[in-house]
């Protein structure tokens, strides 16, 4: 019986082992094949980045390209901007040297002559506030200037009054006339220009004075000249006739527009406007009136 029993219980546990056994190699087969099929998403999947990098990397390339390109055409924007500023600035200076009489900083004392039909353009009246009451005339641009320094001057309490600007040829030829009838030919060519050698008739000078001394060397006494001195080129204006020139007496009152740059040359040289050369002059003409 003993025997039987252990027969029984030997083929119970093979049947036990069997069964687990055939599980066993059952569930391993299963995850061999799921091993297997995991394997290929892997490599489906790996497949799939390489792709994607190598997109990215093709489409960044694409895209350095296009970087690349653009910064170029930026670049010859930017060329063609400062070549196409540089022609327009060319053009502009050359328009503003055509369109500026040439007249307006010529050495006219002694020197050239203006033909008695020469007329300035753009004459302005100067505001008779200025003027006590006259009707006194400068080119446009001139006149502006002149305002604008009577009136810093003012804030500064100083009084500029203008005693005189444009004179035609005519009225130049009078008023040298009436001086040498009353002065004398010698002692009037010391002081007054002729017929088409005054740069009254240009339209850029003015005769300056404080409203008390007029036309008078003690001029260079007053505060108002004081100020004229050290602030007339900040506006454009330079005194034509300093002490010992050599073609009229010393008139600090006589002040000529020849625009701020060429004034400030002068001031900053200690040099006056007849002490340069022409061809020197004629280089500041096209920013006469900036």
């Amino acid at each position: 019986m003993v025997l039987i029993f252990l027969i029984v219980i030997f083929l119970v546990l093979s049947a036990y082992f069997y069964y687990e056994f055939t599980m066993m190699r059952n569930s391993f087969k299963n995850l061999q094949s799921e091993s297997e099929n995991l394997k290929t998403d892997l490599l489906h999947l790996n497949q799939k980045y390489t792709d994607t990098i190598s997109l990215v990397e093709s489409k960044e390339k694409d895209r350095q390209s296009i970087v690349e390109s653009l910064n170029q055409i930026g670049l010859d924007y930017n060329h063609l901007m400062e070549k196409y500023n540089t022609t327009v600035g060319e053009v502009l200076t050359l328009k503003r040297t055509v369109e500026i009489d040439d007249e307006l900083l010529k050495k006219y004392s002694k020197f050239y002559f203006l033909n008695e039909n020469y007329s300035p353009k753009d004459l302005a009246s100067i505001s008779k506030s200025f003027t006590n009451n006259k009707d006194i005339q400068l080119i446009a641009m001139a006149k502006f200037r002149l305002e604008e320094m009577i009136m810093a001057a003012s804030s500064s309490g100083v009084k500029i009054v203008v005693n005189s600007g444009y004179r035609s040829f005519t009225e130049q030829k009078g008023l040298k006339s009436a001086y040498s009838q009353t002065f004398g030919i010698t002692a009037a060519n010391s002081f007054s220009a002729d017929q088409g050698y005054s740069e009254h008739q240009l339209g850029t000078t003015v005769d300056l004075s404080d409203g008390k001394v007029v036309l008078e060397t003690a001029f260079d006494k007053t505060q108002t000249f004081a100020w004229l001195k050290d602030n007339a080129h900040l506006y454009g204006f330079t005194m034509s006739y300093p002490k010992n020139n050599k073609y009229y007496i010393y008139e600090p009152w006589h002040y000529r527009f020849v625009g701020i740059e060429l004034a400030t040359y002068l001031y900053n040289n200690k040099q006056y406007f007849y002490d340069l050369d022409q061809k020197f002059i004629d280089g500041f003409k096209v920013k006469m009136f900036e």
